[in-house]
């Protein structure tokens, strides 16, 4: 097991751990724990990056990150955003699947290619999801995303049972495979 615990400190400025180069994540086995004491902010500088499946990024402090790459067709990653914690980034999912398993915050994810597939396990929150290709999202019975998901010209396949808050669909097409419900 690969596993990176980033723990931050009683210090009243800002937790730093700087990537030079990047981080590969390389799953089942590949983990990053970003873990603070609730009074810092976390800062990732440099990008993460899902080089296989079964990856996991577990965020249990706020956190920042200069972005979080999915290499295409090979990174399929775990997303574990404690409740009440937000991380801040962007979230290239590539034709991959990203797993929503806690109920935290994420600024924005991006779906820019075709057959990318956004899973929901728990309520959540993602700001913006920005879709410039075909993709779904699957949200679990019982359970609501809350986001502003704009699909452009593009189609998004909802599957699963649960809610999806917002969708701008103006000029997309909204297929529904599985009695998703959106409020907006």
């Amino acid at each position: 097991t690969k596993i990176v615990t980033f723990t931050g400190t009683n210090d009243a400025s800002a937790e730093t751990l700087t990537l030079t180069g990047g981080m590969t994540l390389t799953g089942p086995t590949g983990e990053l724990n970003v873990i603070g004491d609730n009074t810092t902010a976390m800062v990732v500088t440099g990008t993460v990056t899902a080089g296989a499946d079964g990856a996991v990024l577990d965020i249990d402090a706020s956190t920042s990150i200069t972005a979080v790459n999915m290499t295409a067709a090979l990174g399929d990653l775990t997303l574990q955003v404690a409740t009440g914690k937000t991380m801040t980034t962007t979230i290239d999912v590539n034709d991959n699947t990203l797993t929503i398993s806690e109920s935290g915050t994420v600024t924005t994810v991006q779906m820019d290619t075709a057959a990318g597939v956004l899973n929901v396990n728990e309520s959540s929150t993602i700001t913006a999801v920005n879709g410039s290709q075909n993709f779904t999202i699957n949200v679990a019975a019982g359970k609501t995303l809350t986001t502003t998901a704009t699909i452009a010209a593009n189609t998004l396949t909802l599957t699963g049972t649960g809610a999806v808050s917002r969708v701008d669909a103006t000029t997309g097409t909204i297929t529904d495979n599985g009695g998703t419900t959106v409020s907006d």
